[in-house]
């Protein structure tokens, strides 16, 4: 009671600020140190390290020419530094909070807490869930700064009270509103909320099938024709001028496309109320609920503290904040209820209007995968909505504690997508560090195709995770090739590096089968992928390492699948070599070499097996002797004891394969281990493979 009473006598607002900053801390930098580049960041991670700024603009010329400018201008800032991309993109979000607060603060001077409470919920909002992908969403979060301080510039402007410093305001906000739309064009759907919040400055009223209102509107058309004067120049200029050679991003095309298909239409109204509710509602939810099993128990057992601190903060908030002034006539339910009224309807047609020009461009809003992005336009809406809702329909007591789970919820749910982003970072590495003990070097004609076997250890959520898919890290070609050229060939030029694909992806056992050979061109990079240069790479799991397959040795891991194996015949595990040219991959990004557990001694016994450096194999075999080092998966033996029968060391050999059948019921163990035998005609070792 004592610290409570004490910070009644701190400025309300500096408290409302440290309350907002701190919540923002605990919901997105608990993990950053643990993220990494994913997706589309190692697209244009990729393109700016091996092209520069000019490749990087040239990527992003074909549909968003701003957006390559801004991105390239950042790159040079921040290089490939991952550490530093996320701490600049969670500034760059905190200060978008600042910016709709003090907005807030100029609408609504006497409702701290409530300004605060839509602060806190625009800032964590649990519904855009792309904040991990600083390349690759980077500029979509500074578009929604720039936004929020192009319409505080708005506000200063109506308010001001000298006309030069309303000129310098209108000024302001004229160019970020411009500098949005060129950045992303979808934007312009946000405009309704700045032209709403002029009319609640100018005191007209919101019932919009009055002739009085729209008269009201006309009278005023000095403080909101520039910014639809902008917003028509803009239009101009896309549908006229300038051509995007990207369907999504292509008006006409658009046009052209509804032209064709008129039913289409009818399906709008009904994409807006679904992607409307998954905005508004079904965000605080659904995302926590796909990612909670995704994650281990420890890690949701932290989130949910988070998250519980997060609601105690906000509680003692709330308890301090009762008695302000600055939080006059909350008291007064029919002061309270015009109010939530207002913002509930300045949030509904703020989401309608923001989500428009998304669905007409046949996007829309998904909460389960990446489509959860175009949220973004409808943040400050659903804000403004959700308060208003509590504030007009719900009572004070039970008001604060639904707002404090609504904040806990979103925390928590930040939490648990920093670990799944930090655990799918842990995977790539794991990858390509794996790959690197196995094969210092990647020959620069090799196509690697990967393949994500499924979980094997018993879980809770074993069959959800395997039958979604969840446990596959990487689903488009440059999520193998760009982080691993980054790896491998940092200092090449982008003439040697290789390409990649997916086992399981439809039509590429074919092109492997008929050595197809594909010309590709994405955005501003061609390049080829050969089919006859396979190398089959079966990912780790939770039960097996990394495994570089080989026609050469019908091996294969536990978790093997019909399509793995019937495909091994066609790997090429010499594309995987080059002697004496060891890569130093840049610890920048992908951090220094992990300590040396099973899975290094595994790949460097594959390794020298297919060297036939015997003798190295002989010093493997002994380190993991001495060092008690077991695999999970029992086939990660089949190296060593290859080397043992070359070295002629049978009974050590027989030892090692007893041990095995004795512990393990492996049918996969035992069928390799025959091929082995037979392959290397090896009589010396009392086990029989007979059918």
């Amino acid at each position: 009671m004592t610290n409570l009473k004490s910070l009644r006598h701190v400025n309300p607002t500096t408290i409302s600020l440290l309350l907002i900053t701190v919540l923002s801390l605990l919901a997105y930098f608990p993990l950053i140190p643990y993220l990494g580049f994913y997706s589309d960041d190692f697209f244009f991670g990729y393109v700016a390290h091996f092209y520069g700024s000019q490749g990087l603009i040239e990527s992003l010329i074909i549909d968003r020419p701003a957006h390559g400018y801004l991105l390239a201008f950042l790159y040079q800032l921040l290089g490939d530094n991952v550490l530093l991309w996320h701490i600049c993109m969670f500034i760059v979000r905190l200060f978008g909070g600042y910016a709709l607060f003090y907005l807030l603060k100029k609408l609504w001077p006497d409702k701290l807490s409530v300004i605060t409470s839509i602060t806190l919920l625009f800032l964590i909002y649990p519904g855009f869930l792309e904040q991990p992908l600083p390349l690759g969403f980077g500029i979509w979060i500074l578009t929604l700064t720039v936004w929020t301080y192009s319409v505080f510039f708005t506000i200063l402007a109506i308010k001001a009270n000298k006309k030069l410093k309303a000129f310098l305001f209108t000024f302001f906000a004229l160019i970020l509103q411009i500098s949005v739309f060129f950045l992303l064009e979808f934007f312009i759907g946000t405009e309704i909320l700045r032209i709403l919040l002029i009319m609640y400055v100018l005191k007209v009223n919101f019932n919009f099938l009055s002739l009085n209102t729209f008269r009201k509107i006309l009278s005023y058309w000095k403080y909101w024709s520039p910014y639809v004067t902008s917003m028509g120049i803009f239009l101009l200029w896309r549908i006229l001028i300038f051509k995007s050679i990207r369907p999504e991003t292509d008006i006409n095309w658009v046009m052209q496309t509804y032209y064709s298909n008129p039913l289409w239409i009818a399906k709008i109204p009904l994409e807006v109320l679904y992607s409307g509710f998954s905005t508004i509602a079904l965000s605080y939810f659904l995302p926590i609920l796909i990612r909670i099993p995704r994650i281990p128990l420890n890690a949701s057992v932290i989130a949910l503290s988070l998250g519980a601190i997060a609601a105690l903060l906000l509680y003692l908030y709330f308890k301090t904040a009762d008695k302000w002034k600055k939080d006059q006539n909350l008291d007064n339910s029919l002061s309270v209820k015009m109010l939530g009224k207002q913002l509930l309807i300045i949030g509904l047609i703020t989401v309608t209007g923001a989500l428009i020009p998304i669905i007409i461009s046949g996007r829309y809003v998904r909460l389960f995968y990446a489509f959860d992005r175009y949220t973004i336009t409808s943040i400050a809406g659903a804000s403004f909505f959700l308060i208003g809702f509590l504030l007009y329909k719900i009572s004070s007591p039970l008001r604060k504690v639904i707002i404090i789970s609504l904040v806990a919820l979103s925390v928590t749910t930040h939490i648990t997508n920093s670990f799944l982003f930090s655990l799918n970072w842990d995977k790539q590495k794991n990858i390509w560090w794996q790959l690197y003990w196995r094969s210092p070097k990647i020959r620069d004609e090799a196509m690697l195709i990967f393949y994500f076997p499924d979980n094997i250890n018993q879980s809770l959520f074993k069959n959800l995770i395997n039958k979604t898919k969840w446990h596959r890290i990487y689903w488009v070609d440059y999520q193998i090739w760009a982080p691993g050229n980054l790896f491998f060939n940092y200092e090449d030029s982008p003439q040697k590096h290789f390409r990649g694909d997916f086992l399981q992806d439809i039509g590429i056992p074919e092109k492997i089968k008929n050595q197809a050979v594909d010309s590709i061109k994405d955005r501003n990079i061609t390049y080829v992928k050969d089919f006859k240069n396979t190398v089959i790479i079966s990912t780790p799991n939770d039960q097996s390492c990394l495994w570089i397959l080989d026609g050469n040795r019908l091996e294969f891991p536990d978790s093997s699948d019909e399509l793995l194996i019937n495909n091994i015949k066609y790997s090429d595990a010499d594309k995987l070599l080059q002697k004496d040219n060891k890569t130093s991959p840049p610890s920048v990004i992908f951090g220094r070499e992990p300590s040396h557990n099973w899975c290094y001694f595994f790949q460097k016994a594959s390794l020298a097996r297919q060297l036939q450096d015997w003798s190295k194999l002989t010093q493997l075999t002994k380190e993991v002797t001495e060092n008690n080092l077991q695999p999970k998966d029992p086939n990660e033996w089949l190296p060593f004891i290859e080397g043992l029968i070359f070295n002629k060391h049978f009974l050590e050999a027989e030892k090692i394969i007893n041990e095995v059948l004795q512990n393990n019921s492996s049918k996969v163990f035992y069928t390799n281990l025959c091929s082995l035998l037979n392959r290397t005609k090896t009589t010396q070792i009392n086990i029989s493979c007979q059918d």
